[in-house]
């Protein structure tokens, strides 16, 4: 059963509707969310009660943020706002539509060789921008991997 540090629906700092549980990690759970000035939906990234008592993990969590907003990639989800409320830090970033690639996976779906090809091409191009900006070491995983129209994008790049 994912935690949940509230109770869905509810909104954080007068302006994002939490609406359900999007994923979750150790010190973070991430919302899908509607934010209601901008009528769109977004991800609302927040710091569990927990991980809020360890000094490095909150430095971590805003550094982290920081990072994410100095990357302009196409193939990368922007963070919108950081912001405290409620008593911790949150991220609020783009959503990205698409089909997560580990669903695809796991899923057996195959994909044709061209459209591959199409993504480690932008992979690549990614991984090239990430070393220009002397971003050293950044996870590539799955589940924060969509598969677009226009090709792929990741929601966490930091």
């Amino acid at each position: 059963m994912p935690y949940s540090a509230y109770s869905l629906p509810r909104v954080v700092a007068q302006q994002y509707i939490l609406s359900a549980v999007h994923a979750e990690d150790a010190d973070t759970v991430t919302y899908a969310a509607k934010q209601k000035n901008m009528s769109r939906d977004v991800l609302l990234r927040s710091l569990r009660p927990a991980a809020m008592q360890d000094d490095r993990k909150v430095r971590a969590f805003v550094e982290t943020a920081r990072l994410q907003a100095r990357l302009g990639h196409p193939n990368i989800a922007s963070p919108l706002e950081l912001l405290e409320a409620d008593g911790t830090w949150h991220l609020a970033m783009e959503r990205i539509k698409g089909e997560p690639l580990d669903m695809m996976v796991n899923n057996g779906r195959v994909l044709p060789s061209l459209v591959i090809c199409g993504l480690l091409q932008q992979l690549c191009r990614v991984c090239i921008y990430l070393d220009i900006e002397r971003i050293a070491s950044v996870p590539f995983a799955l589940e924060h991997t969509y598969l677009m129209d226009i090709g792929f994008r990741f929601d966490n790049m930091a």
